[in-house]
């Protein structure tokens, strides 16, 4: 309901600025020349205008779209590099769990092998 009121408000907005507005100009388009009320030249500008920036607009949410795309991908190849060195760190921790049993054996072999020396 309150579009409909802001509508209708618009419409008689711009009824009255055309009915105040009606003195022929003339513009120049090129070699073409055409004699236009005033109020379609403002209204025909504003609408260009918002053309321009609409179009703008669409470009920057384009170029926008591009940079969080690019993020993303940045993210997601971290993401899988992340795992990688996980999986590497695991296997790194297992191979010195192992390495470290094997030293304990080694050094539990060897004090066992060699006679202590007594100086008494």
């Amino acid at each position: 309901m309150e579009i409909l009121i802001a509508i209708v408000l618009f419409g008689a907005l711009f009824a009255l600025f055309a009915t105040q507005n009606i003195t022929p100009v003339i513009v120049q388009l090129a070699q073409y020349s055409f004699a236009l009320p005033l109020y379609l030249v403002v209204i025909i500008s504003l609408f260009i205008g918002l053309f321009m920036s609409m179009i703008l607009s669409i470009i920057q949410d384009f170029s926008t779209s591009l940079t969080i795309w690019g993020k993303e991908n940045n993210i997601k190849k971290a993401e899988g590099k992340i795992q990688d060195l996980t999986q590497y760190i695991h296997k790194l921790e297992v191979e010195n769990a192992s390495l470290k049993t094997k030293v304990e054996e080694r050094g539990k072999n060897y004090s066992a092998k060699t006679p202590s020396k007594s100086y008494i």
